[in-house]
C-alpha cells in the first residue's frame, strides 16, 4: 500500500517537472517532440505533443459526448429513406463479393439500413465538428487560448442545437 502511494507521488512529481520543463523550453522544444520520461518503478510514458491534432481529437470527443447525450434522451439518427434502395443494391453486391472472398462496401453481417444509419450518424459527425471548430477558433480569437474541454462540450452542444433547428 505504501509502494503505491509512493509511486502515484513520484508519478505526479515527474508530471510536474515535465510540465515546468516543458513551459521553460517552449521555445527550444518543437511541439510535435516526443517527450519521454523514464520512472524506474513505472514503465517508460510518452506522449505526442501536437496541439492542433489534440484540439482536433478533443473536438471529436466533445462532439461524440454530445452525440451520445441525444441519444441517451432518445434522438434518432436521421438518415434519408430514399437513400435506401441504393444501399440494398450496395448490400446485395457485397453478397456476390464476400461469396467470392472479397470484401464489399457494406460489411457481412450489416444490413444495409444500418450502413446508412452509419454513414448518417458519420456526415452528422463530421458536420458537428466543423462547426464546433469553427466555434473554437472564435473562442481562441475572442480569449486568447484554446478553449478547455468542458467549453467544447458546450459549444458542440451549441453547434448540436443549431443543427437541429435546421
Amino acid at each position: 500500500m505504501l509502494d503505491e502511494h509512493f509511486l502515484r507521488c513520484r508519478a505526479r512529481a515527474v508530471e510536474r517537472d515535465v510540465e515546468a520543463a516543458s513551459r521553460r523550453e517552449r521555445g527550444r522544444i518543437p511541439s510535435h517532440a516526443l517527450i519521454l520520461d523514464h520512472v524506474p518503478q513505472l514503465i517508460v510514458a510518452a506522449e505526442w505533443r501536437d496541439p492542433a491534432q489534440l484540439l482536433r481529437d478533443h473536438i471529436d470527443n466533445a462532439v461524440i459526448d454530445v452525440m451520445l447525450e441525444g441519444a441517451s434522451r432518445g434522438d434518432a439518427i436521421r438518415y434519408a429513406w430514399y437513400r435506401l434502395p441504393l444501399y440494398r443494391l450496395a448490400k446485395a453486391y457485397s453478397v456476390v463479393l464476400n461469396a467470392f472472398g472479397t470484401v464489399g462496401p457494406i460489411p457481412e453481417g450489416m444490413s444495409a439500413a444500418a450502413a446508412l444509419r452509419n454513414t448518417a450518424f458519420s456526415e452528422r459527425q463530421r458536420a458537428l465538428a466543423a462547426a464546433t471548430a469553427q466555434r473554437a477558433a472564435e473562442h481562441t480569437r475572442r480569449e486568447g487560448y484554446p478553449p478547455p474541454y468542458w467549453r467544447l462540450v458546450a459549444l458542440a452542444r451549441e453547434a448540436a442545437r443549431a443543427d437541429s433547428a435546421r
